[in-house]
């Protein structure tokens, strides 16, 4: 054969070898895409199968739970909504204050206290009867130079009523009610100086003076204090209590008290214990407090007293020294100016700025005006001065309380800095 008739049958061998050769592989990956197309689908039917049935339990839970919070969280709005349509529109609020309600006045609250009945005054009048049949065991023991200190469950009030009664036969005796919170220990004193011993008047001197006045005054007289509730707020302060300790401490002077504070003990201290030398005296009597909740009223409806006096003292203290100090200067002069026997309720008698500067310029508290303005702002801002300019365009100085509770300001504040 000839060289290109052969070239050209290897040739044709050689592509029929190659297509030959191509075609079982082209088949070959023909049968495998096949066969994996075939089989893929089974696959995707498989999952299809499991997404479909095997979860229809959770799903149905999931859907019910889905559908319970929003049903609450529907009612829940619905409730808010409720609530906004209710309330909508303007609110209008009353011009009534606790200022105009018409309160009775103190001699009505009294009768009307006194009117009660008691269903238990039968008991009660017996329990009474039984202290008293011990009134002269009470008074050998404070002849003995013993104080009697009342203590139990009941309002002791008609039982030292009656007792200071009894006294009488052989003492000076006064009554003090140390319930009532416009009570002042130096009034006291002062009677007794003025109206028991005929001393001279001793308005302008500290409350040790008038212990010591008593003291050279009483000779061989008895003078007889009962105190109702002697742990009362007016003489709760440190000052009172050690007063009343020296008073007690006084041969001649006889000191009977009732006690209602389950703390009152923490009142004294050793050196107190010791000048008022109790006898303590169980006195269940079973009694309604009536006076003492009469008198503790009186400043919830007349402008919470008590409370403004706690205030007062707390601010002060917090304040600077020199702050206090022309405070005190104020005090003193409303106090010392006020001798005209005017009513609790008025302002007392009031200070000029050129007066206070001079004052405390003598005192080293301010060396200028303007120094002592800034203790006046401080205590303007704390509602504890206000003031006011006068006829002659004066600045007038004043604290707005009144003289019982000024009293009780200046007797805690002196008693805490000494």
């Amino acid at each position: 054969m000839p060289r290109g008739k052969r070239r050209h049958a290897i040739g044709n061998r050689v592509e029929r070898k190659t297509s030959s050769a191509k075609r079982p592989r082209t088949e070959e990956a023909r049968t495998f895409s096949t066969s994996r197309s075939a089989s893929t689908p089974t696959v995707k039917k498989q999952r299809r199968g499991r997404s479909k049935h095997e979860p229809t339990a959770a799903t149905s839970d999931e859907e019910t739970v889905r559908g319970n919070e929003t049903a609450k969280d529907e009612e829940e709005i619905g409730a808010g909504r409720s609530y906004f349509e209710a309330h909508k529109g303007i609110v209008r609020t009353s011009n009534l204050t606790l200022a105009s309600l018409s309160i009775a006045p103190q001699d009505q609250l009294e009768v009307a206290t006194r009117n009660l009945k008691n269903p238990l005054q039968r008991e009660q009048e017996a329990k009474l009867d039984d202290l008293r049949r011990c009134f002269h065991q009470y008074a050998y023991i404070l002849s003995a130079g013993h104080s009697l200190l009342f203590y139990g469950f009941g309002s002791k009030k008609q039982l030292l009523d009656d007792f200071a009664q009894y006294l009488t036969k052989s003492h000076a005796v006064i009554v003090v009610n140390a319930f009532n919170p416009t009570l002042s220990l130096r009034s006291v004193l002062a009677q007794i100086a003025k109206d028991f011993l005929n001393l001279d008047d001793f308005s302008k001197r500290t409350l040790l003076d008038y212990v010591e006045a008593i003291r050279d005054g009483i000779k061989d007289r008895l003078v007889g204090i009962v105190i109702h509730n002697i742990d009362g707020p007016p003489l709760r302060s440190v000052e009172n209590q050690n007063t009343l300790s020296s008073l007690g401490a006084i041969s001649g002077v006889s000191i009977a008290a009732s006690i209602d504070h389950v703390n009152a003990p923490l009142l004294w201290d050793g050196s107190m214990y010791s000048r008022y030398e109790w006898a303590w005296i169980k006195a269940d009597t079973f009694a309604p407090y009536q006076a003492e909740t009469v008198y503790c009223s009186k400043p919830l409806l007349h402008g919470g007293g008590e409370r403004r006096v706690e205030g007062a003292v707390a601010l002060l203290k917090s304040l600077s020294e020199r702050a206090r100090r022309v405070f005190e200067v104020l005090a003193q002069r409303q106090l010392g100016n006020d001798d005209t026997g005017a009513s609790k309720d008025a302002v007392l008698s009031r200070t000029t700025f050129n007066q206070l500067f001079e004052i405390a310029k003598e005192k080293f508290l301010a060396s200028d005006p303007a120094s002592l303005r800034i203790i006046l702002t401080e205590l303007h801002t704390h509602d504890l001065l206000q003031s006011k300019r006068g006829v002659d365009a004066a600045e007038q100085l004043w604290i707005p309380l009144q003289k019982p509770q000024l009293e009780a300001i200046i007797s805690d504040i002196c008693s805490a800095f000494k």
